[in-house]
């Protein structure tokens, strides 16, 4: 996801798990689309190869002032991260702990994580995903990484308020805890970053309200809030798939993982 206000870029991972250069042949053209000049703030919210692939290609190419990951992660990285860490470090890239709590304004924007906590037990990769909530005019979006069941039920017993758009959870996989959690929701939006096969086994009931966008079908997904409160979802009718990526002239330091 990239977010934008003003001059201040938010990135929420950057990846793929069959397309390994994904970063430099889709992210950093992309940002580059857009005018981007620096990333502020760079969410990673969990630790899985999906998740992260693209992230090191766009460090070569773009600053970022700072990497926000939550200490669950930190304290059980996979190699994909360690490359990921270890890149930063060279950038002399700040690492923020990123849990319940942090809470970051930028003009009109509000960006606060609501999962996990500082104490809250490791389970897997995925459940330690941090699930991120941004307001702005009026408006909410909730991302919510790879969390798992027991995550969603505690998306549910928040206190959340309007949600307006919402990410589903693990590109989305569904499951009753999932599905319940839409349904007590209500978003006017629902966003899936999917490929066509998961899409294909589809088993949403979406609210009739509601209103769905798929990478898998509908490709790259813009989503655009005014500053009066005016929501608009658009896709471009292009799907966000790529051919097996070949490397020619240099090893990706994530294509061994």
């Amino acid at each position: 996801h990239i977010i934008q206000n003003s001059n201040h870029t938010t990135l929420i991972d950057a990846g793929s798990r069959g397309n390994l250069d994904i970063g430099s042949r889709v992210l950093v053209p992309k940002l580059r689309s857009l005018g981007v000049s620096t990333i502020n703030t760079l969410i990673i919210t969990h630790a899985d190869l999906d998740h992260l692939a693209g992230i090191i290609d766009v460090m070569q190419s773009y600053p970022i002032q700072k990497i926000v990951i939550a200490p669950q992660t930190m304290g059980h990285t996979t190699p994909p991260l360690e490359a990921v860490l270890r890149e930063a470090l060279l950038h002399q890239i700040q690492i923020v702990c990123g849990v319940v709590g942090w809470v970051e304004h930028k003009e009109s924007l509000c960006f606060s994580i609501i999962s996990p906590t500082q104490t809250d037990e490791y389970y897997s990769s995925n459940a330690s995903s941090i699930v991120l909530l941004l307001k702005t005019h009026g408006r909410s979006v909730l991302f919510t990484g790879d969390i798992d069941e027991r995550g969603i039920t505690k998306i549910m017993n928040s206190r959340l308020g309007t949600i307006d758009v919402v990410e589903l959870p693990h590109h989305g996989q569904w499951s009753e805890e999932a599905q319940r959690c839409i349904h007590t929701l209500l978003p006017r939006v629902v966003i899936q970053s999917t490929n066509i096969s998961r899409y294909k086994k589809d088993r949403w009931t979406i609210p009739r309200d509601t209103v769905r966008f798929v990478t898998a079908i509908d490709g790259d997904i813009t989503t655009t809030i005014s500053a009066e409160g005016v929501l608009t979802v658009t896709g471009s009718n292009h799907p966000a798939t790529m051919a097996p990526c070949v490397f020619t002239n240099r090893v990706s330091p994530l294509s061994q993982q």
